[in-house]
């Protein structure tokens, strides 16, 4: 894993990358409690996948700084100069885990011409918001409480049993070009 911090127009942006470094990209939108942190196994599985797996912090989490967003759409402006410093200047999928989903939706809607793909791991909306979350049943809130109160390798373990899965998959699928 190679963790950084780049500044553009004064806001600070963290970002962590995983895998081969010359392959394939894929952008990671981290959950709702997350940042760009992934256990180790998601290295080891990006690497034999041949993906360049690049985890970028929302603004006000982890090393990012807070930015003003007015609509989850906003977040394309915020990334593209990652990308550019990162050299992904061709095409690129997104993957998005649990709330990151809405900002990976975004991604593609802004940029259908450079995303390939899009992934998306437990999708949820924005959840902090009460009419969202007014919509689940009552039988989601365990799995509320669990992510908000459960010790941090509990949560750590539940995706690292994930990450398996979607390695399988980015390697059956190959890199898109044939």
């Amino acid at each position: 894993m190679n963790r950084t911090v780049l500044t553009f127009d004064s806001i600070a942006r963290g970002l962590a990358e995983y895998g081969d470094p010359h392959g394939r990209p894929v952008v990671l939108h981290h959950g709702l409690l997350g940042d760009a942190g992934l256990p180790d196994v998601w290295d080891a599985l990006a690497r034999d996948a041949a993906v360049r797996l690049i985890a970028v912090e929302r603004p006000g989490y982890g090393a990012s700084d807070p930015a003003p967003m007015t609509a989850v759409g906003d977040w394309t402006a915020h990334l593209l100069p990652v990308l550019e410093a990162c050299g992904v200047d061709g095409p690129f999928d997104v993957l998005g885990i649990s709330a990151g989903a809405p900002y990976t939706y975004a991604l593609a809607a802004a940029l259908p011409e450079r995303v390939r793909r899009v992934w998306v791991l437990s999708g949820l909306p924005y959840v902090p918001d009460d009419a969202v979350r007014g919509h689940y049943p009552e039988e989601a809130e365990p799995v509320w409480t669990f992510y908000r109160e459960a010790p941090e390798a509990e949560v750590v373990a539940r995706f690292e049993a994930a990450a398996g899965r979607m390695a399988e998959v980015f390697a059956e699928l190959g890199d898109g070009r044939g």
